[in-house]
């Protein structure tokens, strides 16, 4: 059996990218053959695990579809066929919307079904500029061919809440093997058993991460007498973003002795004592479900308004979303903790437990198994991918020049107001329920 897996970047070190290897890596232990289609894979982290995949990379697949000309289109569906060499491809996956339109036009040529398993959950109910991607998504979970990664993507992605029947989700996978028994670079000299320990592993593009340095300022200031460290694993491919983020940590720290910073970089492997040597650890994804397979205490972050949703395994069973709809500042919820060593031994135990139950490598590969090869020869395809009205053009030309003109500064100043009114919202309300910001 041929298998295809439409990854719309390779670049860096994220959830999608070690997905989309150990993906591979459980479909060829069942005598798989599995195939990358690529869109950008510069600055590659992986490029020794990917040496050994056949692969393509299409720039194409950059853009959506929707906003690609007929003879793009073509073009890509071409060199697709050709990479294929006449092999017949049975299912094609792909975990993001711009992978997954150009892979639904792969699969209509190849007439193999495809899978939508979106790694990430755009909110495009709410533009109009968005509803041709939230058609198609739409046509795809009609089909049942869309699959979430947690309990909550449904809800978030199609705004609607679904009966847990139809709630069709895979928790993103984690296999603690994975991890070495140490990192590189070393880190085991960072901590201390007199300091309290915070960790997070993260792109620094990610919003959280400054809330994130301004949660553990504020704990210094008011635990003058605990010494702490804070650890932050990962980098950016922004330019000047990593060093405009140490800069402002430092002036953030300037006059709290008890508090240290530490900018990592990429920590490649992530070794198990990373875990070990910290006393709690806050992130989301699967730097999240990393953490609680060692038995670590972790608090999980919300995306989308970057605020805590509690403990992973005790306040929720997602690893970024509140299911109760209580979230609290990360500031406030790292204090709950710090000297409750009652409640870091009951996140400890219940974290892992959850991993075991619901994020385990074979469990969730399993689970996933069993709704994309159930039934392989049902195979409807989204017409409108290839035919594009002419509204749906315009209106997809004026969003692409977004950035420029006027249109530009009137979004410019949009952002800039809701980002001043989201810190105020959060710095008066963060310790109640928060919903719809």
């Amino acid at each position: 059996m041929n298998y295809c897996i439409v990854i719309q970047s390779f670049s860096g070190i994220g959830g999608a990218q070690l997905y989309a290897l150990r993906r591979q890596r459980h479909l060829v232990s069942k005598g798989i053959n599995v195939y990358f289609v690529i869109g950008k894979n510069d600055e590659l982290h992986f490029s020794k695990e990917l040496e050994a995949i056949p692969h393509i990379v299409l720039s194409e697949i950059r853009i959506p579809a929707f906003d690609a000309s007929n003879m793009d289109k073509l073009k890509a569906v071409n060199i697709f066929l050709e990479f294929l060499k006449g092999k017949p491809i049975e299912c094609i996956e792909s975990l993001d919307p711009y992978g997954a339109t150009w892979a639904e036009l792969f699969a209509k040529e190849t007439k193999s079904k495809h899978i939508v398993y979106s790694l990430v959950e755009p909110v495009l109910y709410k533009n109009i500029q968005d509803r041709p991607m939230f058609n198609f998504f739409k046509f795809k979970l009609k089909q049942q061919q869309f699959i979430g990664l947690s309990s909550k993507s449904l809800e978030i992605i199609f705004n609607r809440k679904f009966p847990p029947d139809e709630n069709v989700y895979v928790n993103i996978a984690f296999d603690e093997d994975e991890l070495s028994e140490t990192s590189i670079p070393d880190i085991s000299s960072l901590s201390d058993s007199q300091t309290f320990v915070i960790a997070t592993i993260s792109r620094l593009e990610k919003s959280y991460i400054s809330f994130f340095i301004d949660s553990v300022v504020e704990i210094a200031k008011k635990f003058p007498h605990r010494n702490f460290t804070v650890l932050i694993a990962g980098d950016s491919t922004v330019l000047g973003l990593k060093t405009n983020l140490i800069e402002s940590a430092e002036v953030k720290t300037n006059k709290l002795v008890n508090l240290k910073i530490l900018f990592l970089g990429y920590i490649k492997p992530i070794g198990k004592d990373f875990f070990s040597g910290i006393d709690l650890f806050v992130g989301m994804g699967t730097a999240a479900v990393s953490s609680i397979s060692q038995s670590c205490p972790t608090l999980v972050v919300d995306p989308m308004n970057d605020l805590s949703s509690g403990v992973l395994g005790l306040d929720t069973n997602n690893f970024a979303y509140s299911e109760s709809g209580v979230q609290k500042t990360i500031a406030n919820d790292i204090e709950r903790l710090i000297d409750n060593e009652e409640l870091l031994k009951s996140a400890r135990l219940s974290g892992h437990k959850l991993y075991n139950k619901q994020y385990r490598h074979d469990v969730c590969m399993k689970r996933l198994d069993n709704f994309i090869f159930n039934n392989l020869d049902q195979k409807v395809y989204y017409k409108e991918l290839m035919y594009v009205s002419c509204l749906t053009k315009f209106i997809r030309y004026v969003y692409l020049r977004r950035n420029s003109g006027l249109i530009g500064y009137i979004n410019q100043l949009k952002h800039q107001i809701f980002a001043k009114f989201r810190a105020n919202f959060i710095k008066s309300n963060g310790s109640r329920q928060l919903k719809g910001l």
